[in-house]
């Protein structure tokens, strides 16, 4: 199918929507923290970074697609019950248990260095009731996210970036970790970000905005365009990465005793100036607000489809009920959300990855599904027993 104007269009703000849906709150910060402590050598931090916060998400994505494609959800193999579980653990640990509160918090922490007298609780509830009205009053907000909100949180960070690069800097002159040790740290934060969790879900969630917007003007091929999808998000994704990664070198003395949610905002104050603080609330805010939007919407709709399945229950009292938990698991403080979600992520996330991976195989008819069943309950077992073994 011959592509034009209209699905360039299409394809880019899908893109733009779908990195900004990815790119929030541990997409900000865990860079910068890897470019610190790595020094001089984040060029291998970065690669490592890159394995675990792009690739790894984007063979995710990938599964997910092609799932689309013979018309299964992603963990169907599994049987109805597993699918149903793992589903609704996963969008809870990216939703209100987890991935979303962690955004509002972030987001808050951005705006309170504004507005210092306003306490941060009441700036979490203020930032989280526009995502409601977002998400419940906008025809579609992945229109919004792409076309407006991304192409802003872009500009402010490419301006961070590249002032920050250009500026004197206050890199690390001793030693810095090794090659090895500066890979791992950046694999691991990698690990940390999540994003192939969420690119399970993101992955559907733009390929039914894709198809309904294809089929309001007669076309299809929308499994081709959410591959380029996937890809431009993805290329975005690594640049924005690298970006960072090097800004945390370039100041990693001035960074490495700070707080790793103050980070960005201590860069910006040192290359900006008076500019700083509007600057870097607005592009925190905005990475924090594309992401927790999509979060709440895909947690709501889960809980209302899969879950209560009644009429009477629409998807605004879902989305309110999921607002409501998000904001009272805030008060709980970044630092035990962080520690929460790595908890889980130790046991949940290796498993995940082998099971995307031989999702793929089992897809393009490679392997059975049994043998699929049979390695991915080994995963499991394995992923446990490491888990367990951590914790002595």
């Amino acid at each position: 199918m011959m592509m034009n104007l209209k699905h360039i269009q299409l394809i880019f703000t899908a893109s733009f929507a779908l990195f900004a849906m990815f790119f929030g709150s541990g997409n900000l910060l865990y860079p910068l923290g890897v470019g610190v402590f790595a020094g001089g050598n984040f060029s291998f931090a970065f690669s490592g970074l890159f394995i675990g916060g792009v690739l790894v998400p984007f063979l995710g994505l990938t599964a997910t697609i092609l799932s689309i494609k013979k018309d299964e959800d992603f963990f169907a193999p599994l049987g109805l019950i597993t699918n149903l579980l793992i589903g609704f653990l996963i969008l809870s640990l990216l939703g209100p248990f987890g991935v979303a509160p962690r955004c509002a918090l972030v987001a808050s922490s951005g705006v309170h260095l504004i507005f210092p007298d306003v306490p941060i609780e009441f700036l979490s509830f203020v930032f989280l009731f526009l995502s409601g009205l977002l998400i419940l009053k906008t025809e579609s907000f992945v229109d919004v996210i792409g076309k407006w909100l991304t192409p802003l949180l872009l500009v402010g960070l490419v301006v961070i970036i590249v002032a920050s690069l250009l500026s004197e800097g206050n890199p690390s002159t001793g030693e810095t970790l090794s090659s090895f040790e500066s890979f791992t740290i950046g694999s691991v934060q990698g690990y940390q970000m999540m994003d192939l969790l969420a690119a399970i879900f993101f992955g559907r969630f733009i390929y039914t905005y894709l198809k309904k917007c294809l089929d309001k003007t007669g076309s299809k091929g929308s499994v081709k365009f959410s591959f380029i999808t996937g890809l431009i998000a993805a290329a975005m994704l690594a640049g924005l990465y690298a970006g960072l990664v090097a800004v945390g070198a370039h100041h990693s003395l001035d960074l490495i005793s700070i707080a790793s949610e103050r980070r960005l905002v201590t860069v910006a104050h040192i290359v900006l100036g008076p500019m700083a603080l509007c600057t870097t609330a607005i592009v925190i805010a905005l990475a924090c607000l594309t992401t927790l939007c999509a979060l709440i919407d895909l947690f709501a709709s889960f809980i209302r489809v899969e879950i209560v399945k009644n009429k009477k229950f629409t998807q605004t009292h879902s989305v309110v009920l999921t607002l409501a938990i998000t904001y009272a698991v805030s008060l709980a403080g970044f630092f035990t959300l962080a520690s929460w979600i790595e908890s889980i992520l130790t046991f949940l996330y290796p498993a995940i990855i082998i099971f995307s991976c031989l999702r793929i195989f089992e897809l393009s008819g490679r392997i059975s599904k049994n043998t699929l069943r049979t390695v991915s309950a080994v995963a499991v077992l394995v992923s446990l027993i490491y888990s367990i073994f951590l914790t002595l």
